[in-house]
Parts: structure tokens; C-alpha cells; sequence
């Protein structure tokens, strides 16, 4: 979990309360992670990228040995919500056209 969204996990009684259900109860963060981490999972090694958007310590994960990058959720901006699906959809797609972190683009 990126430190950023620390706040976010300490205002999970707030946030249970908005939907009327019991809060859960507060995990324990055993690594905070952040822009030029490494870390690495079944001897892969995933670099951290801050993609901040749907939260603000939102991340991706870019495996460097594969080209391949775990992207976080992608979130369509309040402006473009419901009301102009097509506008919408066009903004989302040339958002994802910009270089994240160190990758780079074929």
C-alpha cells in the first residue's frame, strides 16, 4: 500500500458508515510503497510507478524482464461521467498514451 492512501485505510469506520455496514477491522501495512520500489514475488521483480487517480497513493506495477505493465484502475474523470459516455471514452484511451515512470513505449 502506498502511504498515500493511509488516510483512507484509518477512515474505514467512516466509510462503513456511508453504506451502513460494521467497519472492518484496520489492516496492519507491512510495506508502504512508493515511486522506484522494487519489489519482488516468485523471483519477479515488479518496479512500483505512482498512478495516482482513483486514490491518491494509486499505483501500477511494471515487470521490467517482460515489458508488461499491471496498471492500477482506470478512472474516467467526474466531468466526462454518464452524461457524455463518447467524450468520456475518448478521454480515458488518449490518457493511457502517456509515459508511466521509467517505461518506455514501442
Amino acid at each position: 500500500m502506498n502511504e498515500k492512501d493511509l488516510v483512507i485505510r484509518d477512515q474505514l469506520d467512516i466509510q462503513a458508515g456511508w453504506i451502513g455496514v460494521e467497519p472492518p477491522e484496520k489492516p496492519e501495512i507491512d510495506v508502504k510503497l512508493r515511486e522506484g520500489d522494487s519489489i519482488a514475488l516468485a523471483e519477479q521483480a515488479f518496479d512500483v510507478l505512482d498512478t495516482p487517480g482513483h486514490t491518491p497513493g494509486s499505483i501500477s506495477l511494471h515487470i521490467p524482464s517482460q515489458k508488461k505493465l499491471i496498471a492500477r484502475r482506470h478512472s474516467v474523470p467526474r466531468q466526462h461521467r454518464a452524461t457524455d459516455l463518447p467524450g468520456a471514452l475518448l478521454f480515458s484511451m488518449s490518457t493511457l498514451h502517456r509515459p508511466v515512470g521509467n517505461v518506455q513505449y514501442d
